[in-house]
């Protein structure tokens, strides 16, 4: 039984380090990628590519408004921000009314929703990097692949500017 215990704390010791490692990883990844961009498309305040929630917001404005078909997202770095919160405060009151399944609907509606937001602003911050396709490829490819996004900003802050 004693022996068990140490090999199980063992394990899972092994695995919380492993995860620190690969949450470290793409959180500098991701900060030194989307703070050199920043600072060659000339914005101010690149720092803010270091501060976890205000991060954010700066990666979502740094793709300035987003062109839909009839419609222009104005703030998309606002709105990357609000997201969780709104989602967090409609699943506890529903929670709280014990509405399960209209949790579960909801909860796939604003994953859509933020997974859709992440997408437009990656690939409008893309298209600067890439030509045809590929920023499409690559803004979905960052929401579905883990480590994707943080890899993508680091190697595309030295590519020249194509547009």
């Amino acid at each position: 039984g004693e022996m068990f215990a140490v090999v199980f704390a063992s394990l899972w010791l092994a695995i919380m380090i492993g995860m620190l490692v690969f949450m470290l990883g793409s959180y500098l990844l991701h900060s030194f990628g989307l703070y050199t961009i920043a600072k060659r498309m000339g914005k101010k305040d690149a720092w803010m590519a270091f501060v976890p929630f205000a991060r954010t917001y700066y990666h979502g404005n740094m793709a300035g408004p987003i062109r839909l078909k009839n419609t222009t997202i104005k703030n998309p770095g606002l709105w990357k921000l609000l997201f969780p919160i709104i989602y967090s405060g409609a699943m506890s009151v529903l929670a709280f009314f014990f509405m399960y399944f209209v949790v579960i609907i909801v909860s796939i509606l604003f994953g859509a929703v933020q997974i859709a937001l992440n997408v437009l602003v990656n690939k409008q911050i893309y298209e600067n990097f890439a030509e045809g396709n590929m920023p499409v490829i690559h803004a979905v490819l960052s929401s579905l692949v883990p480590l994707y996004e943080a890899i993508c900003l680091f190697i595309m802050r030295k590519r020249p500017f194509v547009r």
